[in-house]
């Protein structure tokens, strides 16, 4: 038997105008025989889904994730197949959550206040309600979670970030803010207002770590299509098989596996815009699919006959160079580079803008100290030093995660060089060992969460499942 309890013990009085009990027990009967014959499990998925604007999640007594809705993808960014039979925590990313489950505590939650990351490390506000079921000896036995945006927007959220509708518009997205006053990067910034006064597809390019997801997103919060989707598909991580079932969707059966139907990236991302990070990966059948999607406006689902229609602003990403050879399984279709209209914004590394070091240092703080309540007010120049004279070979995305640091170990109200990662003042790294920019990244953020691995992946902005496979690549469990 399984014992749903309410918040103080007690359920409220019933209205006036409730029923008669003699025509609630039968009305509980008639509902009962409907959830016998359609399924309580598809009426369940029918309500989630008549809410897709709501993440709609089940967990069991573990806390792994049973059912997980497909506004629970868009807004948190985690498809479902990432999120089912995982513990909560690797798929919803909250410091509450990590310190205990709030509907195991608390039984039933209404409309609570929540601060959420998503997958690109965008903090999400929320309002969570929830209820805790437990058995009669008072045994957990799961609860059902359901978040909202906290600022509503008519049009759905999407995978990657949260819509950026009129009501949290024209705040300006924070790549932009680090961007501006930056000689160096003067250039990529007109570029982005440009790219974001059209509609035109574009490429960039850069070295890894150098923010160019956060630059398409940028770029897409300030165009027209920012109340839709923006999708974000890494091209280098889909195993060859599986390529075109991400972009294009399948139907249930489709091939061995194909247990449900499957909404393809550029379905997701209808209305809106699709990243696709090193593109280069694709292999050469897929990338002319593709091609023959954006000409006609239409997709086909895998094992389908039926083609839906589309409408996608697309951008592309690669760590090299997009004219280099094709071949089987990588390079850029000729046809990619001439679609971006001949567009390619180039981001540098951080070794050619390390004046730029300085004034995001202090935006960074400036950050941190809002958000959670801190006094920080300078750096040490020794610690300055040691920041502008590393060569830092995993770019911004590695002095954010040194800096994130340094702010969570900093206990007064001046950086000093000891609260800077160890690696910073170590040899730099040589040519032998071209991991170690990333090694320093990772071991910098499990360093700043006290060893916790998932709050660690919050940091770096990847899931924990990405966290662990990477610690074991480069040799560090």
């Amino acid at each position: 038997m399984v014992e749903t309890i309410q918040s103080g013990g007690t359920f409220p009085n019933p209205p006036s105008s409730a029923l008669p009990l003699s025509d609630l027990e039968s009305s509980e009967v008639t509902l009962d025989t409907f959830l016998s014959q359609v399924g309580g499990r598809e009426v369940f998925g029918t309500l989630a889904e008549l809410n897709p604007d709501a993440a709609v999640f089940v967990v069991d007594g573990d806390r792994k994730v049973l059912y997980w809705n497909e506004g629970a993808e868009q807004l948190l960014g985690y498809r479902a197949d990432e999120a089912l039979g995982n513990h909560c925590l690797k798929v919803n990313r909250c410091r509450r959550c990590m310190m205990g489950c709030d509907i195991k505590e608390k039984r039933l939650m209404r409309h609570a206040p929540l601060i959420l990351y998503a997958r690109n490390d965008e903090p999400i506000p929320l309002r969570k309600s929830g209820r805790a079921f437990f058995d009669e000896d008072g045994n957990f036995l799961g609860g059902i979670e359901v978040l909202r945006h906290e600022n509503p927007v008519s049009n759905r959220a999407h995978v990657e970030m949260p819509a950026l509708g009129p009501s949290r518009f024209p705040a300006e997205h924070p790549f932009f803010a680090e961007l501006r006053g930056d000689a160096v990067m003067h250039p990529v910034l007109q570029a982005c207002e440009s790219m974001s006064a059209v509609d035109l597809p574009f490429l960039l390019s850069g070295p890894r770590g150098t923010g160019k997801e956060r630059l398409a997103q940028a770029v897409h919060s300030k165009s027209h299509r920012r109340d839709k989707a923006f999708v974000s598909v890494d091209c280098a991580r889909l195993l060859p098989k599986l390529q075109r079932s991400e972009l294009f969707g399948h139907v249930k059966g489709a091939f061995v596996g194909a247990a449900s139907e499957r909404r393809g990236a550029l379905l997701r991302a209808d209305g809106g815009t699709l990243f696709l990070s090193e593109m280069d990966a694709l292999a050469s059948d897929t990338q002319d699919t593709l091609l023959q999607v954006l000409d006609r406006g239409e997709v086909t689902r895998l094992g389908s006959a039926k083609s839906e229609a589309v409408d996608v602003r697309l951008v592309m990403a690669t760590c090299g160079s997009p004219r280099g050879d094709r071949g089987g399984h990588g390079g850029f279709a000729e046809e990619f580079v001439n679609r971006s209209s001949g567009i390619t914004i180039t981001l540098p590394s951080l070794r050619e803008r390390r004046a730029s070091i300085p004034r995001l240092l202090d935006q960074w703080i400036e950050r941190h100290n809002r958000t959670h309540g801190r006094r920080i007010r300078h750096v040490d120049p020794e610690a300055m030093r040691a920041l502008l004279q590393h060569d830092w070979p995993e770019n911004v995305s590695e002095l954010r995660a040194a800096v994130e640091y340094a702010l969570s170990v900093c206990r007064g109200e001046t950086l000093t060089l000891d609260d800077l990662p160890p690696e910073l003042t170590l040899p730099q790294a040589t040519d032998s060992d071209p991991d170690a920019g990333e090694r320093r990244a990772i071991q910098a953020a499990v360093d700043a969460s006290g060893g916790h691995l998932g709050e660690a992946a919050e940091r770096l902005g990847i899931s924990r499942p990405t966290l662990w496979r990477k610690r074991k690549r480069l040799g560090m469990e």
